[in-house]
């Protein structure tokens, strides 16, 4: 489930996209494969193309729609692209380029992106072949275990130590295919063929089967409905409203016909891999599972000061820094942007600049998960273009891409009315790298999964200071121009008004030269936090590249904390619609009543909530407090948000969880209670068994006096029954109890087979010497 398929594309000025090779074939119809070619590739005017070095290397991330006759819960393909470009002149596009796709359900950038730069090169070097190879390796990986570290194999040489995100902090749409990774559930036998995947599948499913046996936990027939199918987490109205739109992957004719193609050096090809995805019920055990003892979530938990916890980002191991360096004092504006699902455009100059500044602004929404629509490259070719080139405008609704990550510059053209625009990593174009950098080389090599070099989408002094040194307010423009570079530290006055006046009017401003700068038609409420923006250390040109990237790694964990904690403090007066409630103590519980049911979750009601905060008792936080200017701006602030499309979805999942969470704590506290009872029934049925069994035996001794043998039999069958269900009620008993009933001859006779058998024997022989010595009597 980590990987769906592998292929390896080729472009040709004459044929257009080629896929060379995919591995399992027959997943994807010819549409969809068009439009992951056209994806996994630079634009043309990107600065890829007009590289220094001869060969270069980059890596970036993509997200595209399914066709609407995909499976369920598959609408959406994550890849990642590990492209080379070869400079030829003597072709005539002036280089050759290659890339080797990783395509996935799931969005897992920490394992994918690593996994793309270390494939990509093999892949290249030996040929088609090696997809199945990587593919097989891939499907015999452990289940995952979400939230936790693992080290995961490939091919023998080495292995990727990769941090898992929780469940929850994956989009709805992929929750069904990520818990079936996480059960083990690998479509191996049918991609793979043959003994080999017969083996991985039995593999898999006792992998499945150890794990379940080890958490205790089965799927009891009479609550296996206990979560309908109505009920599954899909996702947002976006996702729905998309399909029906024909925002898709595979075009507006919404084709369904597989690729014929078959991959070289594979005769015959293989089969479709059954796509197994989990059910609604075991969908809501794992979201269950990452709720703490008293049903609060996980990634909701107080952070501890040098505590391990788990990530609560899919995008949490990211650089969000380096992409963002010349927007800080507008990441307070973006923030909120996002949590509000406003439409937002990302321009860079390279895929790997503009899918890395997408996943760095995700990162600050941890733990809140984005439910929108986001795509971290998008091109013209995708299907979801002519739509917004007409003039639509992405909403909830109509399901349209709602963040955009763009390089190719006709996008300021056809959308001339996108509200707000991020453009970064343009004023690398004119920074020099430095001796110890590495030179020309360092800088073009792209490394963490697609990441820029840090030089490369590092602002330079002067267009850090025009670019990166503009803020609404007098606070964040003092911070900007004291951190952003040593010349605008020492800056005045004028120079300020110079900068101001210096500054580009609108995102056109690009097409005249590359300028890094944030364009908000979006009014934000919150104010930038100096503090934070003091404690970042800003790396300078002549700085190294290994020093480059300590840098970016502490001031991107400052920024994920300050902005995890705004997060949990903004989401802290929803938990009580959200938390599930614990059962009653095992002391209020009558045992002979039916087992109580639990109460159902409060539901959100947006005016008693506003209501509540408004009050002079409300306990509002501080940090919320100072960024928002206080609860007249907070209140304001969270009238938008319980609006949010992005809100509803977590909302949604998170009531999932704790419904579940309860059905599971209240069925526990209710056997818990019964169990006192339910012994005490038990001993009560042995003794009633014992004197069952003891007027059984005396009967049957008794039968034999003078009597018809058959009467006899009859007494000694029922005796005989009686002893096997005393022994059946023995053997369920506490042990300690049944140690002082063998200690007591009386019980231990009734409890032995043969005890009543030889009971009958001595009557029925004395009753026959008596009988013998009447007759002798009579004789004499």
């Amino acid at each position: 489930m980590v990987l769906c398929a592998l292929a390896e594309v080729l472009f040709d000025i004459d044929r257009g996209h080629e896929t060379v090779g995919i591995w399992p074939q027959g997943l994807f119809t010819e549409q969809e494969l068009s439009v992951i070619a056209f994806s996994s590739f630079p634009d043309s005017l990107s600065q890829e193309l007009w590289a220094s070095s001869s060969v270069r290397d980059s890596c970036f991330a993509f997200r595209l729609r399914r066709a609407p006759g995909a499976p369920p819960h598959l609408h959406w393909v994550h890849g990642h692209v590990f492209c080379r470009c070869r400079h030829d002149e003597r072709l005539r596009r002036g280089a050759e380029q290659r890339s080797v796709v990783l395509l996935s359900w799931l969005p897992l950038g920490s394992v994918l992106g690593p996994l793309a730069h270390l494939v990509g090169p093999l892949v290249l070097s030996y040929g088609p072949e090696a997809l199945r190879q990587v593919f097989e390796e891939v499907q015999r990986w452990p289940p995952l275990e979400w939230g936790c570290r693992m080290e995961l194999p490939l091919l023998g040489m080495q292995s990727l130590s990769v941090q898992l995100p929780l469940l929850t902090s994956l989009p709805s749409s992929a929750l069904p295919a990520a818990v079936a990774a996480g059960l083990g559930q690998y479509a191996v036998q049918a991609a793979l063929g043959g003994p080999e995947g017969e083996a991985a599948a039995a593999g898999a499913a006792a992998a499945e089967g150890g794990r379940a046996a080890e958490n205790g936990r089965g799927v009891p027939p009479a609550t296996a409905q206990s979560v309908h199918t109505d009920e599954l987490p899909t996702g947002t109205a976006a996702d729905g409203a998309g399909e029906a739109g024909g925002s898709s992957l595979a075009g507006g004719n919404g084709a369904t016909r597989r690729s014929p193609a078959a991959t070289p050096g594979t005769p015959g090809g293989a089969a479709t891999p059954d796509l197994l995805i989990a059910s609604p019920f075991k969908v809501a055990m794992a979201l269950a599972e990452e709720l703490d003892g008293s049903g609060l979530p996980l990634g909701m938990l107080p952070q501890a000061i040098g505590q391990v916890e788990p990530e609560a980002s899919v995008f949490g191991d990211c650089d969000c820094f380096t992409p963002l360096r010349a927007a800080l004092p507008q990441l307070w504006a973006l923030w909120e942007l996002l949590l509000l699902g406003e439409p937002l455009m990302v321009v860079a100059p390279t895929p790997g600049a503009c899918s890395s500044a997408v996943a760095a602004l995700l990162s600050l929404l941890a733990p809140f998960p984005y439910s929108l629509d986001w795509r971290p490259y998008f091109t013209i070719h995708d299907p979801a273009f002519a739509r917004l080139a007409a003039g639509d405008l992405p909403t909830a609704a109509n399901g349209l891409p709602v963040l955009l990550g763009v390089t190719n510059l006709y996008f300021l053209k056809a959308l001339p009315n996108w509200p707000n625009v991020l453009a970064t990593g343009h004023t690398a174009t004119t920074a020099q790298p430095s001796s110890s950098s590495g030179g020309a080389d360092g800088l073009a090599r792209l490394t963490n999964g697609g990441s820029l070099h840090p030089s490369e989408s590092a602002p330079s002094m002067v267009g850090s200071s025009i670019g990166g040194g503009i803020s609404s307010s007098s606070s964040g423009l003092a911070a900007s121009s004291g951190r952003l570079g040593s010349a605008a530290a020492s800056s005045s006055t004028s120079r300020l008004g110079s900068m101001l006046r210096r500054r580009p009017a609108s995102p056109a401003a690009l097409l005249s030269g590359p300028v890094d700068q944030c364009w908000l038609a979006y009014k934000p409420l919150s104010r930038p936090d100096k503090t934070v923006l003091d404690r970042l250390v800003h790396p300078q040109q002549a700085d190294d590249t290994a020093k480059w990237r300590r840098l970016a790694a502490v001031n991107s964990a400052i920024l994920r904390r300050h902005f995890q904690e705004l997060t949990k403090a903004l989401l802290a007066p929803l938990l009580p619609y959200v938390l599930p409630c614990p059962p009653p103590p095992r002391q209020r519980l009558d045992p002979r009543a039916p087992p109580p049911e639990p109460p159902p979750l409060p539901s959100l009601d947006g005016d008693a909530l506003l209501a509540r905060l408004a009050s002079k008792e409300a306990a509002l936080p501080d940090a919320l407090l100072q960024r928002f200017g206080g609860q007249k701006g907070l209140l304001h602030f969270y009238q938008r948000f319980l609006r949010s499309p992005n809100l509803v979805a977590f909302m949604h999942l998170r009531r999932i969880a704790a419904a579940e969470w309860q059905r599971q704590e209240w069925e526990a506290a209710a056997t818990a209670a019964e169990a006192p009872m339910q012994e005490l029934l038990t001993v009560e049925s042995f003794f009633l068994l014992e004197q069952r069994l003891a007027l059984a035996r005396q009967h049957a001794a008794t039968a034999g006096g003078g009597r018809g043998g058959s009467e006899q039999s009859e007494a000694a069958e029922l005796a005989a029954g009686l002893q096997q269900q005393l022994q059946l009620a023995f053997s369920e008993l506490p042990e300690d109890l049944q140690a002082v009933i063998l200690a007591t001859p009386s019980h231990a006779e009734l409890l032995s087979e043969g005890g009543g058998q030889a009971r009958a024997q001595t009557a029925a022989a004395a009753g026959a010497a008596a009988v013998q010595q009447q007759q002798q009597e009579a004789a004499a």
